[in-house]
């Protein structure tokens, strides 16, 4: 492992009196990284005073953090622009890795977990079948990075497993049945959530000792002869639980969920309130075996899944696939008082769009303004423009 700035002062040097004195090359492959430069593209130096103070991070962010935030960073052969407030993102993902883990430790305190090949069929639903194909398809991609010395995309790989498919999607699901009255759906559902958290701690060892040690040893065992995490198997993948159709069926849950959450969002329905769901399909029955998932999830009470289901009048329309929703909202806010909200919006964005239009057909702004700028002015025009259709869009739900 080296600079690129050293190769013939180091590494052809070491290779050649290797060649000479033990009539052997010393090695076979030779990983270079990125020069560290701060945001302006500068070498780091003493002179310049750019170079920051490693101790100064750890104290502010965290060994771990600081680690894993420059790892992120830093793609493979390419120069690593560093800032400060870049290692948040390593803090961040710290943070949420610690917290379900907390709650996982207190949802689970009565809980035995059991390995997964021991948990009966039929308790496994279609979560924990798409969180453990998604784990194992995680650990081949982990294990092909880690071959190519692929550093930067090996950590995304976890990072983008353990924020989105455990922690923002899989933990949600599970907390109706960790909170419920079935006790083998509480022990699955655990049994699944740890075996899953124990794959991730390994995964991530090598890049944040410190704090995948301190939650290995907090966690309900399963592998009692691995009582240290550095000691531990690194994770093997397990084919028969990879199942495209079972992702594929959570991925078109997902999407339901998504968007009803998203209609929420943007026509200011309170949180705390349920909405009914119509669902126009003519393939619905993986929807329909897993209604429980989208009545949890999307806050939804009266769900209907059927091949000519009519669009009740003020309901917001979304298309996922070739499927049609409605949401009806006559009940969830004051029509009244939405849209002319939505009006007052319209008017405003409409007169800040004329604005940017006008400038950007000014020549004299384009030939002469700096490239970045215009290109900032472009994008917010189209940003604009995307957010004023959206808005006239949740108008016509209302009328």
């Amino acid at each position: 492992v080296t600079g690129p700035d050293i190769i013939f002062f180091w590494v052809a040097r070491m290779i050649m009196a290797s060649l000479e004195f033990k009539g052997e090359i010393p090695f076979k492959n030779v990983y270079f990284t990125g020069m560290v430069r701060d945001m302006q593209g500068r070498k780091m130096s003493k002179s310049l005073g750019n170079s920051p103070d490693p101790l100064k991070l750890m104290d502010k962010y965290g060994a771990d953090a600081v680690r894993y935030g420059i790892m992120l960073i830093a793609p493979q052969g390419q120069d690593i622009l560093f800032s400060d407030e870049r290692m948040e993102i390593g803090r961040n993902f710290m943070n949420k890795l610690w917290n379900v883990s907390r709650f996982l430790d207190m949802a689970g305190s009565d809980i035995d977990a059991k390995p997964v090949d021991e948990l009966e069929g039929d308790n496994l639903d279609l979560s924990d079948r798409w969180i453990l194909s998604r784990l194992n398809r995680t650990i081949t991609g982990v294990d092909e990075s880690f071959d190519a010395y692929r550093f930067n995309e090996t950590a995304k790989k976890i990072y983008d497993f353990t924020w989105s498919d455990f922690c923002d999607w899989y933990v949600e699901v599970i907390k109706s049945r960790l909170y419920g009255d079935d006790v083998d759906q509480k022990k699955a559902a655990f049994s699944v959530a740890n075996h899953v958290m124990r794959g991730i701690l390994k995964m991530l060892h090598p890049f944040a000792p410190f704090i995948t040690e301190e939650i290995w040893n907090r966690l309900e065992g399963t592998d009692k002869d691995e009582t240290d995490l550095i000691v531990s198997h690194w994770p093997s993948v397990d084919d028969k639980w990879i199942d495209e159709n079972v992702e594929g069926n959570f991925v078109e849950i997902q999407e339901v969920i998504t968007g009803v959450r998203t209609v929420r969002a943007e026509m200011n329905v309170p949180p705390g309130m349920r909405a009914d769901l119509l669902i126009r399909s003519d393939n619905g029955q993986s929807l329909k075996l897993n209604e429980r998932l989208i009545r949890d999830l999307a806050k939804v009470d009266d769900l209907t899944i059927e091949p000519d289901v009519e669009r009740p009048d003020k309901s917001a329309t979304v298309v996922v696939g070739k499927k049609e929703m409605f949401i009806p909202l006559g009940d969830l806010i004051d029509v009244e008082t939405e849209k002319k909200r939505l009006e007052e919006k319209i008017y405003s964005l409409d007169g800040r769009l004329s604005d940017v239009a006008t400038k950007l057909n000014n020549q004299n702004f384009v030939n002469r303004a700096p490239k970045e700028v215009v290109e900032r002015e472009r994008k917010k025009l189209g940003d604009m423009k995307e957010n004023l259709a959206k808005l006239k869009q949740n108008y016509t739900y209302l009328e």
